[in-house]
């Protein structure tokens, strides 16, 4: 049985249940589906309540088109079961209160904190810090307080939970500053032994410095914590990597507890499962446990969790993580890695981009957590996958070989095989496989996407690692996996824009990068490269535009149609010029990408209109309307579009005139 049979999840509404579709005079919009539905587990703690004598292991659930969930696990019981949060599309912070019944989060998007209490089963309180948009990681205080970085400020905020005591609860945040502009991150924040809190900043120019909650004040940290940017307090020491500090923050030689064998190589502190009272280290693929007031490790496994990601120790002895939609725990001594699923409904995803493979079904998935969605086109009949790479981050395009798919995926830079009628072997390394990674190599984001090229080579588009500009237009063959990388064909900038016909690929390149603000000085170029040559053949810069990207290629036309900053251009590629703006401006191009299939016409999403341009008289024509804006978008070759409207996917056929 091949894994499509195995993995469907969901069924066609039936007729008499699907709604009317929206008819036009020059097209028909039936709504398919909600076919993408993942979660995104971002933090997750074991939390234990003393009075009820149970312990769950919480979770938080990213929603891009909903509020975030706190989903809870009872191990024991293997019950589950979800609170919706009130706003925060995720979060990425989560931490247990002093009062046991009380849980913190704090979220992304809307940069909030709220409180969970778990005995009221509510969320009963929230903060919103001004200003920010990201909230990450929480460290208590020596003040009582919890600290935590943000983004996009790279700020330190602080919170009292004796406020939520008060009836009704109180929770009021305090800006503690931001002590190294023009940094945007304050990811990590650690608690030292006294009580006062480390700070990593980063991306544009990264450092480290130390909080004192009793002065308020921010200094660098002693030269004996150079290159040390976060760790955890066990034992009233401070560990970070293989390196020990006493609460003076000296460093400890030899290690005041029993490390693993050193014949087995080089060890780590666990850091995100290491509690006050329990000491984790990482040795390869095995993890060891130091429980209080015992003198020997004990070892908790030794196998490789192929992507899978520790989150919390539990007061049995064992561990528990998360890999892609399951959740694992692992009993001390155990052989290999459980993986289950949790009881709980995933949330419906809107889809990060769409695209039709060469049979009747639609491919796409979620803007994070490297998961797939594939969906009749003619049914709606979906179903989603688990991870399809091991690295965290999200797919951003395919395209197909017969009915073999490759895909292209942040974080890691990798390139992928996927077959719908192989047995599932994603675990294994089987199926999906993948076939070339490029973060080694610089590159992380295929912002481009990938498209089929001449004797079927993958050609894809890509931003170069946090804290770099850069891009490169990477060329793989799918049978070995080796991958050419042109580099920055344009000057260093992330590639964002891509298409290509037999004879040229055609580039658009954008100022944004990874961790960093958008470049200046320069702009974004539209640019030709010979396909066999790798040359460029000539371009045009953009002046005070920021991205050139969304690119289709129409063949009969022999145009390329792209967006700069969203206004729609055209190249004509038989005289190998931009065209000028067309008289009458087209709508904006606001989904995510243009189509092109095969007729006279390429097609794109304007806030809620499904536009029809002729690229080259540049008239336009509204095909329909749509009950929300167009995100995602796709054409089949010589057939219908499909749009996403947050969580809906539509199917668009054209009329045909008389």
């Amino acid at each position: 049985m091949s894994w499509i049979a195995a993995l469907i999840v969901a069924l066609a509404v039936s007729a008499d249940d699907a709604p009317k579709p929206i008819e036009t005079e020059n097209a028909s919009a039936r709504l398919l589906g909600r076919p993408c539905a993942a979660f995104q587990f971002l933090a997750g703690a074991a939390v234990y309540n003393p009075v009820q004598e149970k312990e769950l292991f919480a979770l938080t659930s990213s929603s891009e088109d909903q509020p975030m969930s706190l989903i809870f696990l009872n191990r024991k019981e293997q019950k589950a079961s979800a609170a919706q949060a009130p706003s925060g599309t995720g979060a990425w912070a989560l931490t247990q209160l002093p009062n046991p019944n009380l849980l913190a989060v704090g979220t992304h998007q809307d940069g909030k904190v709220m409180v969970f209490d778990m005995e009221k089963w509510a969320f009963t309180a929230s903060a919103q810090f001004p200003g920010e948009s990201y909230i990450w990681d929480f460290a208590p205080g020596k003040d009582g307080r919890y600290y935590f970085g943000t983004y996009a400020g790279g700020k330190l905020g602080a919170f009292d939970p004796a406020g939520l005591a008060a009836d009704p609860p109180v929770l009021t945040i305090e800006d503690c500053g931001a002590p190294l502009p023009p940094n945007m991150y304050l990811r990590l924040v650690s608690p030292l032994p006294d009580g006062r809190i480390l700070c990593s900043f980063g991306m544009q120019q990264p450092g480290v410095r130390i909080f004192d909650p009793a002065t308020k004040q921010f200094s660098e940290p002693p030269a004996s914590m150079a290159g040390i940017s976060a760790g955890v307090v066990w034992s009233n020491y401070f560990l970070a990597a293989d390196k020990v500090f006493n609460a003076a923050l000296e460093p400890v030689l030899p290690p005041p507890f029993p490390v693993p064998p050193a014949d087995k190589g080089a060890w780590r502190v666990a850091g995100e499962v290491t509690t006050a009272d329990t000491l984790f280290l990482r040795q390869g693929n095995a993890l060891w446990r130091l429980d209080k007031d015992k003198a020997e490790l004990a070892l908790v496994f030794d196998f490789d969790l192929r992507g899978g990601r520790l989150m919390a120790a539990s007061r049995d002895g064992g561990v528990y993580g998360v890999r892609g939609n399951l959740y694992f725990y692992i009993e001390p001594g155990a052989a290999k890695l459980e993986r289950k699923s949790l009881k709980v409904m995933p949330p419906a995803r809107p889809p990060l981009f769409l695209v039709a493979d060469n049979t009747r079904s639609l491919w796409g998935g979620p803007p994070f957590g490297q998961t797939l969605f594939m969906m009749n086109r003619d049914t709606g009949i979906e179903m989603n996958t688990d991870i399809v790479v091991d690295s965290g981050g999200q797919v951003y395009g395919m395209v197909f070989i017969g009915e073999v798919g490759y895909g292209v995926s942040y974080s890691n830079g990798d390139i992928f095989k996927i077959d719908p009628n192989a047995p599932w072997y994603q675990y294994d390394g089987k199926n999906p496989s993948v076939i070339a990674s490029l973060g080694a190599r610089g590159y992380i984001r295929p912002v481009a996407g990938v498209r089929l090229g001449p004797g079927n080579k993958l050609y894809s588009g890509w931003m170069a690692k946090y804290g770099v500009y850069g891009g490169a237009v990477a060329v793989t063959d799918p049978a070995s996996g080796a991958t050419e990388l042109i580099e920055n064909p344009f000057g260093k900038q992330t590639v964002s824009g891509l298409a290509l016909d037999d004879a040229y690929i055609y580039v658009g390149t954008s100022l944004e990068a990874n961790g960093l603000t958008v470049k200046t000085g320069e702009p974004p170029q539209f640019g030709v490269l010979g396909i066999e040559a790798r040359q460029p053949l000539l371009n045009q810069p953009f002046e005070g535009a920021t991205t050139v990207d969304r690119f289709a290629a129409n063949i009969p036309a022999q145009r390329v149609a792209f967006a700069v900053d969203g206004a729609l251009r055209v190249f004509n590629v038989e005289t190998m010029k931009v065209m000028p703006p067309f008289d009458a401006a087209p709508p904006r191009v606001t989904s995510s990408a243009i189509a092109s299939v095969g007729d006279a016409f390429v097609y794109y999403g304007s806030d809620r209109q499904v536009i029809q341009l002729n690229p080259v008289t540049g008239e336009s024509t509204v095909l329909v309307e749509l009950p929300r804006a167009v995100g995602a978008f796709t054409g089949a070759f010589g057939g219908d579009l499909f749009a996403a409207c947050g969580v809906d996917v539509y199917r668009i056929t054209k009329k045909q005139r008389p």
